[in-house]
């Protein structure tokens, strides 16, 4: 609903850090941006900063009674990174733009409002057309349902490989254009491991695979994409760690 335009705002406060994909967001609002704790420390600050990287236009406002250390340390971050890629971009020419795929969506949205309130006798007509032109169209060519279709998050492996895969629009768990969260883990539980994935891949094997490909398999084979895909899951084991570890001394103290 939120891709569509439906909902324009979300409030909530773990959605905007655990690797949901909202292209479309344009104003990231933190409050109590200095109360430090798990979800104010700098690594999540970072997270929650990286929602609104994808849009062109995106700006992040905390709300603070002081500037805390994590804060500062965040705005530092993404400052330099700032820099970074605006002289990366200056030295190729790149103009960023905002993740298509929100527009489409939209777009998608809007064509189906426009469908359902279509002229009735609009529908009348089209129907007709659609029977004259019935007998010389081809069947169309029957489709088996990707494997991995239904495939749900069990495990809390399976949801950093996830996350992974997704991206949160940082540098350091950016994601993978082409390749699907379900397909992920459909994947890593019939090879065992990314290492087995690869492996497959670089081997051909995985090509094999309904609906997988040699492009997927292309990508499976790169290094650098399951180098991406481990780094997001390190990232979030630590994270989880550190975590466990406030919990426990919260516990104890």
């Amino acid at each position: 609903r939120f891709q569509t335009g439906e909902v324009d705002v979300l409030v909530n406060v773990m959605t905007i850090r655990e690797g949901m994909d909202f292209p479309n967001v344009g104003l990231v609002l933190v409050l109590n941006a200095d109360s430090g704790g798990l979800c104010r420390d700098t690594d999540s600050l970072t997270q929650i900063c990286g929602r609104a990287a994808r849009n062109s236009k995106g700006k992040v406002v905390f709300y603070a009674e002081k500037d805390s250390d994590a804060m500062l340390q965040c705005i530092t971050k993404s400052k330099e990174r700032r820099r970074q890629q605006e002289e990366y971009n200056r030295a190729r020419n790149l103009v960023p733009v905002s993740v298509p795929a929100a527009a489409a969506r939209h777009q998608l949205g809007a064509n189906c409002s426009k469908l359902e309130h279509r002229p009735q006798h609009h529908q009348q007509q089209q129907q007709g057309h659609q029977k004259s032109t019935a007998s010389t169209r081809r069947p169309p060519t029957p489709t088996s349902p990707s494997p991995w279709r239904d495939v749900e998050v069990v495990t809390l492996e399976e949801r950093f490989l996830a996350n992974s895969v997704n991206g949160d629009g940082t540098p350091e768990m950016p994601g993978v254009n082409g390749i699907s969260a379900k397909m992920a883990i459909w994947l890593y539980r019939k090879y065992g491991s990314l290492d087995g994935i690869h492996k497959a891949a670089k081997e051909g094997e995985l090509q094999k695979e309904t609906h997988i490909g040699i492009q997927r398999n292309k990508m499976f084979a790169d290094d650098n994409t399951i180098k991406t895909i481990k780094q997001g899951v390190q990232l979030q084991q630590r994270d989880h760690l550190r975590r466990e570890r406030f919990a426990l001394n919260s516990q104890r103290s």
